[in-house]
C-alpha cells in the first residue's frame, strides 16, 4: 500500500515540476536555499526529474523494486528506506558542496535500491528496461563501473558522493532489518563497501575542503535602498523586453503585481 501511494505522489510532484517552472523553483535541490533553512528540498529533489519522460520511467523503477521490498519485509521498512536513500545523498552532496552534475531527481534513490536488494538478494533478476533479465549483482557491477569509468576519464561529469553515500546506507539499512541475509552474503556486501568508498575517494571535487563562508556585509540604510532599486530596475527592464517582444498579455500574475507595485512607488 506505501508503494502505491508514493509512486502517486511521486508522479503528481514530478509532473508538476516538469511542466510549472515556478514549482520547480521552490522544490527542487538548490544549495543557496537549503542553508537558509529550506530543508524539505533534501527530498523534494527526488521529485525533479527533467520531464514528464524521466518522472514516468523513474516512476516505474521505484515502484516495481519498492513494491517487492515492501512485499517481503513491510510497509515500515518501504517507508524507512524511501526517506533515507531520499534525503541521505542530497544531504552529502550539500555538506560536502560536491557537484550535483549528472544526477538528478531520483536517480540516487533508485541505485540505493538496487544496492540494497543487491545485499539481501544478489542473484534476484530483475528486467533491465522492463526486457533484458539480469541479476541484482550484475546491474549493480555495470553501474558501478560506469560511475567509475566516468569518474577515472572524465568524460561525463559525475558527482560519485550522492550515489555511494545512497548506496552504503541502502547497505546498513539491509544489515539492520536483515542481518542474517546480508551476513550470509557478506563478500557481495563487502564488494558492494569497498566499490562506494571508491567512488567517494575517486570524487575529487566531494574530497575538496569546504570554502570559507562568505563574509556577511552589513550595510546601512542608503546601501541597501540602492542595491533594491538596482534590483527592482534590472527586473522593470526584464518585463518591459518582454511586453515589447510579446505584448502586455504575456505577462504574467507576479509580472503585472510587480508593475502594478512600481507604479505606486514612483507615484
Amino acid at each position: 500500500m506505501f508503494s502505491i501511494i508514493f509512486i502517486i505522489i511521486f508522479v503528481l510532484a514530478g509532473l508538476r515540476i516538469a511542466s510549472h517552472y515556478p514549482t520547480k523553483v521552490q522544490l527542487s535541490y538548490d544549495e543557496a536555499a537549503i542553508t537558509k533553512g529550506q530543508l524539505y528540498r533534501l527530498f523534494t529533489a527526488i521529485f525533479d526529474n527533467q520531464n514528464w519522460i524521466g518522472v514516468l520511467f523513474s516512476a516505474l523503477n521505484v515502484f516495481f523494486i519498492l513494491a517487492g521490498t515492501e512485499a517481503v519485509y513491510g510497509p515500515l521498512f518501504a517507508a524507512i528506506i524511501t526517506v533515507v536513500l531520499s534525503v541521505a545523498p542530497y544531504y552529502a552532496i550539500y555538506r560536502l558542496r560536491s557537484s550535483t552534475e549528472f544526477i538528478w531527481g531520483s536517480l540516487p534513490l533508485i541505485f540505493g535500491l538496487f544496492i540494497l536488494n543487491t545485499a539481501i538478494n544478489p542473484f534476484g533478476e530483475i528486467r533491465f528496461f522492463f526486457i533484458l533479465p539480469l541479476n541484482f549483482v550484475i546491474l549493480s557491477a555495470l553501474v558501478i563501473g560506469l560511475i567509475i569509468y566516468n569518474q577515472i576519464k572524465r568524460k561525463v561529469p559525475v558527482s560519485g558522493v550522492g550515489f555511494a553515500v545512497s548506496g552504503i546506507a541502502a547497505i546498513l539499512l539491509a544489515t539492520i532489518f536483515s542481518t542474517a541475509t546480508v551476513t550470509h552474503n557478506w563478500m557481495v556486501a563487502t564488494g558492494l563497501l569497498l566499490a562506494l568508498c571508491a567512488i567517494i575517494y575517486l570524487d575529487k571535487n566531494s574530497l575538496a575542503l569546504r570554502p570559507k563562508k562568505a563574509k556577511v556585509i552589513k550595510m546601512n540604510i542608503d546601501q541597501q535602498y540602492n542595491v533594491h532599486k538596482i534590483s527592482d530596475q534590472e527586473r522593470l527592464n526584464s518585463i518591459l523586453d518582454k511586453i515589447k517582444q510579446k505584448g502586455v498579455d504575456a505577462l504574467n500574475k507576479d509580472e503585472k503585481r510587480f508593475l502594478d507595485e512600481y507604479s505606486k512607488k514612483q507615484q
